[in-house]
């Protein structure tokens, strides 16, 4: 657990840490998400948080900022977009956010949290297009809650070794996810496939 990104920060605020960890993440806090998730998890399973809460705050968090991202963007939207527009790589993201929107429309939150930057900035430009609040909820909270139980999932079936993959996240982001969670079924498949002992 010694390499394990944020894990001071839940010794120390429980937690509180990933909920408002997860919620201010929305708003570019410098950790990437999965890596606080993994981290949320990987805790739980060392009996520093108890599972069901722990993954309670951390789905909570991640709902509370697409749901803040959602309405800066409707109230703020066009004019903060038009910024981005002007500036060399965050262009070229909120660009794919709006190109998302207008392909997909409301499907594109399904698999929006799946992306890096992009899942920042999509829940934001639904806002500031004017997608109904309702419908941006079917999609969108759906989508966070599968993406944080697949981050929480990882960190908490491989325990001691949860430190190196929240490390790796950081760094590589959803490259990261996705190594986990085929590490973790991969685990999930060889447990349910040894004989039982007698």
């Amino acid at each position: 657990m010694s390499h394990l990104p944020f894990l001071p920060y839940i010794e120390q605020f429980g937690y509180a840490a990933l909920f408002f960890a997860l919620w201010l993440g929305m708003i570019s806090l410098p950790i990437p998400n999965e890596a606080i998730v993994v981290a949320g998890g990987a805790a739980a399973g060392t009996g520093l948080l108890a599972p069901l809460p722990a993954l309670a705050c951390a789905a909570l968090g991640v709902a509370s900022g697409l749901t803040f991202s959602y309405y800066m963007g409707r109230i703020a939207g066009p004019a903060v977009l038009g910024r981005f527009a002007r500036h060399g790589r965050r262009a070229k993201y909120a660009a794919a956010a709006s190109g998302m929107i207008a392909r997909h429309g409301s499907l594109a939150l399904c698999f929006s949290y799946f992306l890096p930057v992009v899942r920042h900035l999509l829940p934001f430009t639904a806002g500031a297009s004017r997608m109904p609040y309702r419908r941006f909820a079917l999609f969108a909270y759906p989508a966070g809650a599968l993406w944080t139980c697949l981050c929480f999932a990882s960190g908490l079936a491989l325990g001691g070794q949860a430190g190196r993959i929240a490390g790796f996240a950081q760094r590589h982001g959803p490259q990261a996810l996705w190594l986990a969670f085929a590490l973790t079924a991969s685990y999930v498949i060889i447990r349910r496939g040894m004989p039982a002992h007698e």
